[in-house]
């Protein structure tokens, strides 16, 4: 049992959350709301693998929060995020779909992949995950417009979670697999942080190869 993990991700969202919450600087805010992002991104992530130590019925109710958190179904994720591990840019894979195009070509795409990806999960599970999906993305409405309502904070961190969402199949597709040496270069002299949002980047193929285990574990052996 891993049940530490979850703690472990919830002291990296505790800062930016934190951050979000008590400025109006407009910049501070949307920095602090990315970090928060990619913070609930790293732990939905974890719990759709299944590695966080949770009883399953525990880490299932986890992925359907965190990924509503951050503007998406998490079972509608999970059977797209499943078919890219199995078969990382076949014609079947949703995720690698901006593997096979131009970077203009991705990012024009890259806001009706977000619009489209209820539907194209939704095709390709069981009446079960169905319903769940269902229930799951009406969490995400309610979510998003209760949030962009309220103003402030929330209303920041909702657009920043629909931008996230409707770029993510650049910086969470595209560039980890096409990464720039420089970049990675650059990256890889944070690893020191542990920051999923770095380890992942770096680690990438690792994951790929070993995707039992914790975003908090990848490169430990390079450590």
């Amino acid at each position: 049992m891993r049940r530490s993990l979850v703690f472990l991700h919830a002291a990296h969202a505790v800062v930016p959350f934190a951050l979000l919450v008590t400025t109006d600087a407009w910049l501070v805010r949307g920095v602090a709301g990315a970090l928060l992002f990619v913070s609930v991104f790293a732990f939905a992530h974890d719990a759709m693998h299944r590695v966080l130590g949770l009883p399953r019925w525990l880490n299932e109710l986890a992925l359907t929060l965190g990924a509503v958190l951050m503007g998406m179904s998490g079972s509608a994720a999970r059977v797209l995020h499943l078919v890219h591990h199995a078969r990382p840019g076949a014609p079947d894979d949703v995720e690698g779909r901006a593997l096979r195009v131009s970077w203009l070509s991705a990012a024009l795409a890259s806001p009706a992949s977000y619009l489209a990806l209820p539907f194209v999960a939704f095709a390709r599970s069981r009446a079960g995950l169905r319903r769940r999906q269902l229930v799951e993305w009406a969490l995400v409405v309610a979510f998003l417009a209760t949030s962009l309502r309220m103003g402030g904070a929330p209303r920041a961190y909702a657009l920043i979670c629909i931008l996230a969402q409707s770029t993510v199949p650049l910086w969470a597709g595209r560039l980890p697999h096409r990464a720039p040496a420089h970049l990675l270069a650059f990256a890889r002299r944070l690893t020191w942080t542990r920051s999923p949002l770095v380890l992942s980047f770096v680690f990438h193929d690792e994951h790929h190869a070993r995707a039992n285990g914790s975003v908090f574990d990848l490169g430990a052996s390079a450590s």
